[in-house]
């Protein structure tokens, strides 16, 4: 069974009107508690105050804004299929925020990752 994490950053106070994502760390992994993540990165939307070089030990990637790292998020989740979805808060921030955040953009996040999706679900924002 796959265990995919996230957790979501945006500014100081958490006010999903305002603040859009900045940052996203997400990790891959088993129930096994034994065996070692499949996968982990950290998604950010660039910003003057980024070092890349501080985050050598992860895999990182840069986007110019919040729309395309949405996306990158969703395309991660289609591509790797977890069974389980985890996240502090799950319904107010992190996957509760990407779904917030999506919305403003059109996307239907939730349906977007869905095993089955219903609809067509993606504006044509893209």
């Amino acid at each position: 069974m796959t265990l995919f994490s996230m957790e979501v950053f945006e500014g100081i106070v958490c006010r999903r009107k305002q603040d859009e994502i900045v940052a996203l760390h997400y990790a891959l992994g088993t129930d096994d508690l034994h065996s070692r993540l499949l996968d982990q990165g950290i998604l950010v939307v660039h910003s003057p105050q980024l070092n890349p070089h501080r985050l050598h030990d992860y895999s990182l990637e840069v986007f110019s804004d919040e729309l395309d790292l949405i996306n990158r998020i969703i395309d991660i989740i289609v591509n790797v299929d977890p069974d389980i979805l985890v996240g502090w808060e799950v319904q107010a921030t992190s996957w509760g925020y990407i779904s917030f955040r999506g919305s403003q953009y059109r996307l239907d996040v939730a349906e977007l990752m869905a095993r089955a999706p219903t609809t067509l679900a993606r504006s044509g924002t893209d």
